[in-house]
């Protein structure tokens, strides 16, 4: 699987489902990971939106794990607001060195989405249908 990071190189990807976001007024693309325990921001795209909006982070007392089991280097998590489609939700990011922009986890996946439908592609939010995109990489912002 390749892999994409914000910035980097646009010929890498994967194919995973993602969903773009607002966070500051900023667009960034969201893996939708029901395999992450939590949700996580890549230090770069956290660093770019603290330019826009003061953000405090807070420090993490626990480890956190690839899918591989290397050890992730973590800064902290952060609470964002964060617009997918009509509706604001509030995020717990935890800040790390990740492969994409960002990681929706099973913290929010639980509390927020009602339905996942992958041959529609698209998240069910209450009232809300927000779509997805399979086409993978990470936004720059």
């Amino acid at each position: 699987m390749h892999s994409a990071r914000a910035g980097a190189d646009t010929h890498t990807y994967d194919n995973g489902f993602y969903v773009t976001g607002t966070v500051a007024s900023k667009p960034v693309r969201l893996l939708v990971d029901c395999g992450a325990t939590a949700s996580l921001i890549f230090t770069q795209t956290f660093a770019n939106i603290q330019q826009y909006c003061n953000y405090s982070m807070t420090p993490v007392t626990q480890s956190f794990h690839t899918v591989s089991g290397q050890q992730m280097n973590i800064l902290g998590k952060v609470d964002h607001v964060v617009q997918l489609g009509k509706e604001c939700y509030d995020v717990t990011f935890v800040v790390g060195d990740i492969d994409s922009d960002g990681i929706l986890g099973q913290d929010f996946l639980r509390q927020n989405v009602d339905n996942i439908y992958y041959s529609k592609s698209c998240l069910v939010m209450g009232s809300d249908i927000v779509p997805l995109q399979t086409v993978g990489g990470s936004s720059q912002i």
